[in-house]
Formats: structure tokens, sequence, C-alpha cells
């Protein structure tokens, strides 16, 4: 199939990407066939730099048959000080000797006797023919049809869907973004505590004036007994480590407190990690040295629900994590320092840490693929006692 030799022909374009506009005929009035074409692509290289707006569709009667781009007279400018897009195709050293052989190699891309619009050369330059390009090709979308204004009723049904939204997006906000394990336990150990002191008389609670202090003191000497059990010589002779850890007391209280709460709470946690090292529960723990997982084992959970769940996620710290010599069975137990003795009184603190408890064992369960979760246990330490819950 022989070029088309009419008005309708196209240009044939290096992939440069730039629009161009309309060309003149460039061999009216010449005699040389080559510097006419010359002129024209000039003039195309113009057009490709003064009209970007439009697409590239220039309309370059062909005369192509007798045009061979490989003899122009002038000297090919180098590519790196081209000043027009013209000047970019000639620089080509593969540039095709005769536009009717990219002809042919549009012929051989569309594989029959209709030429392809555009294909790339074996040098991996695209050339385009827009004229040919097939009417079936989807050009620019239609505008969509737009939609019809909606109704009042409408407006005040989606108005409210709206509100409900911004409602719950403000009470979202109010939530923290992260949560303690035990926080809700600690919530419902307030409660308690505090109802527990509306019925005590004031002549029966001699330290009622300063509770608040003391409650800071008593919290600051629990930290730091835990802080000992962690750094605990499960190997060591019992006696020498608990001078030791009786000295290095101080200093996990000065992380924890200062001043007047320091002097309070000193002999606070000396009194206590001697009673635990005298009851049965530290007896216990020498027993499980060889079955220990892990002690103060961070965890990290994503939310619960509810309306006060923190929304990023919820973290803690598991006191012991052991493996039951007896059954095998992995246990997580939680060191409590409240002053508890009767039954009665472990069964009610029992039952309010019990949402951290569920928090604990919900991730190790998830983290070691369990299909139980663990058993959980609080330690209560001046008790010396052990509750499962």
């Amino acid at each position: 199939m022989a070029p088309p030799a009419t008005d309708d022909a196209v240009a044939v374009i290096s992939g440069c990407g730039i629009p161009c506009g309309p060309v003149q005929p460039p061999w009216v009035g010449r005699r040389d066939p080559h510097v006419a074409a010359r002129r024209s692509l000039e003039r195309l290289g113009h057009a490709l730099l003064d009209e970007p707006t439009q697409y590239l569709g220039a309309r370059l009667p062909f005369l192509i048959d007798d045009v061979d781009l490989s003899s122009t007279p002038a000297e090919p400018r180098p590519w790196e000080h081209a000043r027009n897009p013209l000047d970019l195709l000639l620089s080509r050293r593969d540039l095709p000797g005769r536009l009717p052989d990219l002809w042919d190699q549009a012929l051989q891309a569309a594989g029959g006797n209709q030429p392809a619009w555009a294909f790339p050369d074996p040098a991996g330059a695209l050339w385009k023919f827009p004229a040919l390009r097939p009417p079936a090709e989807p050009g620019i979308a239609a505008e969509p049809e737009r939609p019809s204004l909606p109704g009042p009723e409408e407006i005040k049904f989606v108005s409210r869907v709206l509100q409900n939204e911004r409602d719950r997006a403000e009470i979202r906000m109010k939530r923290p973004f992260g949560g303690a394990a035990s926080e809700e336990a600690h919530a419902l150990l307030r409660e308690q505590q505090a109802e527990r002191q509306a019925e005590t008389p004031p002549e029966r609670n001699g330290r009622r004036g300063r509770p608040g202090k003391d409650r800071e003191a008593a919290m600051a000497a629990g930290g730091a007994v835990h802080r000992a059990l962690e750094e605990w010589d499960l190997l060591d002779d019992p006696r020498r480590e608990l001078e030791r850890q009786r000295h290095l007391l101080l200093a996990y209280l000065a992380a924890l407190v200062e001043g007047d709460e320091l002097k309070r709470a000193l002999p606070l946690a000396e009194s206590l990690l001697e009673t635990f090292v005298a009851g049965p529960l530290f007896a216990r723990l020498r027993r499980l040295k060889d079955h220990v997982l892990a002690r103060e084992l961070s965890v990290l959970l994503p939310p619960g629900d509810g309306e006060h769940a923190p929304v990023g996620a919820v973290s803690g710290a598991i006191d012991l994590l052991y493996r039951d010599p007896d059954d095998g069975k992995i246990v997580i137990a939680d060191y409590k320092t409240d002053e508890v003795e009767t039954e009665e009184e472990l069964r009610a603190r029992a039952a309010v840490y019990a949402p951290q408890g569920e928090v604990y064992a919900r991730a190790v369960r998830e983290a070691l693929e369990m299909e139980e979760p663990p058993r959980f246990e609080l330690w209560f330490l001046r008790a010396g006692s052990a509750v499962t819950v």
C-alpha cells in the first residue's frame, strides 16, 4: 500500500510529546524538494514551540515519495544544542533515510493492509500518524450527566446524618489515644476505695487528713518492690539477694518520687519487701526459677470497644510469665501490694482486677497463638496469697 499523496496526509514526528499546529504546503514555488521539506519541517518546529495548546495533528502534505531526510543540506545540530523539536528529530543518527520506509514499518506493525497509527521503531522512538487513528478509539471523554439538585427532604436527611457524624467525631476526639491495661481496674479500685472511705467514720481513720499523700507513697513503694522482683537473681542466695535489693530500693524510689514522698515511701518499700520474702509466695517464686518465661513482659494490643476506650492502643507489662511445672500450662502472674487480709477482701479485690487479667490473657493468647487463654493469677504480696481469676 503506497503512502497517500493528498492533503489529508500527516507529518511523521518523533516521539517528542509536544503538541503542534497546522503548517502550509512546503513545495509551492520551490525547485528543490529537499529544501522544501527542510523548510516545512522548520515551520513545523516553530509550530511545536509557538502553539503548545493544540493537539499533535498537523496536516503536512506528504510528498514523501521523493523526500530523503538523510540528505538534507543543513548539518544536523547535536541534540544538546537543539533549538526546537525539528533539530531533535534531525539529530538522530538512526533517522530513516526515506519517509516511505516509516510507512512500511507502520504496515508491518499493523499486520494488515491498514497501517498502524502509532508504533515504535527499532531504535525505540515512538512514531505517530494522527490522521490514521481509528475512529473507534476513545477520545476526550464526554461530560457526565449533571445530577439533579436534591429536594428539601433529602437535604434535611443528609443534614441530620452529618450532624450525627459530627457528634460521634467530637466524642471520639475526647477519647485518649493510648491506655493502660490496668486502667479499668484502677478506676474500679478508686470507686471501691471511695465507697469504703465514705463508710468509715472519721474518728476511726487517723490518717484521714492526708489520704492523697499516703496513697502516693504507697504506690511508689509498690513500684519499687515490682522493680526489685524484676531484677531479683533467683539463682543467688536469698539472704544475700535481699540485702542487695534493699540497698537498691532508694534508687528505685528516686525514679518515682522525691523529697518528703521519698522519705515516706522508703520504709514502706522495705517493710513490703521483707514481708514478701518471709511469706509463701517468695518460696513459690524460687521453685519456679527454672520455669520462668519472662518477667516484666511488655504487651501492646489494639483498643477494645466502648465510649471510653482508647482509639490507638492498649499497653501494659506482665510481671511474671511462667509455665506451670505440674500441668505444663502457661500462667500469668500479676503482683499486687494492696492491703487486704481476709478472704472476702481478697475475692472483692480480685474481681476488681479481672479486666486487667483479660487484657493480659488476650495478649499472650494472640502472641503465642494458643487455643485457650492462659491462666491469670493475682499474687497479693502483703497477704502472701495467690488468687486465680
